[in-house]
């Protein structure tokens, strides 16, 4: 079984990342909306929804994009075991993660997501 609790704690170190960087004040309501959807997908409730808050796509400087690609990369996905509701709602935990910080990593430094992709493949 997926671990529910540690898609809630990576969401919440996602959130103390963007909260010490005032440069990344504007990822804050997404990323805040993100950590309630962990923590409610923990408490058992399914239904994730897409996010409201609006996504930012510029990151001010390599280091941040790197530093959300290690946080985002420790988000559990499915082993297997799920039904297809809890599936689909970690399905959309996952697409959260996207519209909160992922889109501006590849828009701002694709190669950031292109290395971590590769080291993966390694």
């Amino acid at each position: 079984m997926v671990d529910l609790q540690l898609a809630h704690r990576v969401a919440l170190d996602l959130q103390a990342f963007i909260e010490q960087d005032p440069r990344l004040c504007e990822f804050r309501p997404a990323v805040a909306e993100l950590v309630e959807n962990a923590r409610r997908l923990c408490d058992g409730d399914l239904t994730i929804g897409s996010l409201r808050s609006e996504s930012v796509s510029v990151l001010p400087d390599r280091e941040a994009a790197e530093h959300i690609v290690r946080i985002t990369g420790l988000m559990p996905g499915p082993d297997g075991t799920e039904d297809d509701e809890l599936l689909l709602a970690l399905g959309q935990l996952h697409g959260n993660v996207a519209h909160a910080v992922m889109h501006a990593v590849f828009a701002s430094f694709p190669q950031v997501v292109r290395d971590a992709v590769s080291a993966i493949e390694d």
